[in-house]
């Protein structure tokens, strides 16, 4: 009896260590951050667009095709030359900023998380001007 005692509590005493060595402690803040780099470069992205009073399409088209800036949005990978033709021609199929945002939702739904709805409407502006049918607008709103 004494040695069924003498067991029982040794193995109990081994199960227990062993138990609470098995344990794994899982860091979500490398997860975060992660995937807070695209977003913050998508920031940047449309925060250099959007601050450039003087914006020409060609001139940052030219600019971003020497550019080795790579955006991942969701799933996709983008060049900064593919984002920015992709917003251009974003803005020359729409008539306004949610026909632009729509575009851009059909293109890849993760861009909801990216642009902001004030982000959307200056990216909007931007790209869209000096196209051929801005060009024709404004030519009969001055007429």
């Amino acid at each position: 009896m004494k040695n069924l005692f003498l067991t029982i509590a040794i193995v109990l005493y081994s199960v227990s260590i062993t138990a609470q060595m098995k344990f794994r402690a899982y860091s979500l803040s490398y997860k975060k951050g992660i995937e807070s780099v695209p977003e913050n470069r998508i920031t940047s992205y449309s925060t250099k667009v959007i601050s450039n009073e003087n914006f020409k399409y060609r001139a940052f088209l030219r600019e971003s095709r020497q550019s080795n800036e790579k955006f991942q949005i969701g799933q996709q990978h983008m060049s900064e030359k593919e984002l920015t033709k992709l917003l251009r021609n974003c803005a020359r199929k729409s008539n306004n900023p949610e026909e632009f945002k729509e575009y851009l939702m059909d293109s890849n739904p993760e861009f909801s998380n990216y642009f902001s709805d004030k982000q959307t409407q200056a990216l909007y502006s931007k790209f869209k001007k000096g196209t051929l049918k801005q060009y024709v607008t404004d030519l009969i709103n001055d007429w």
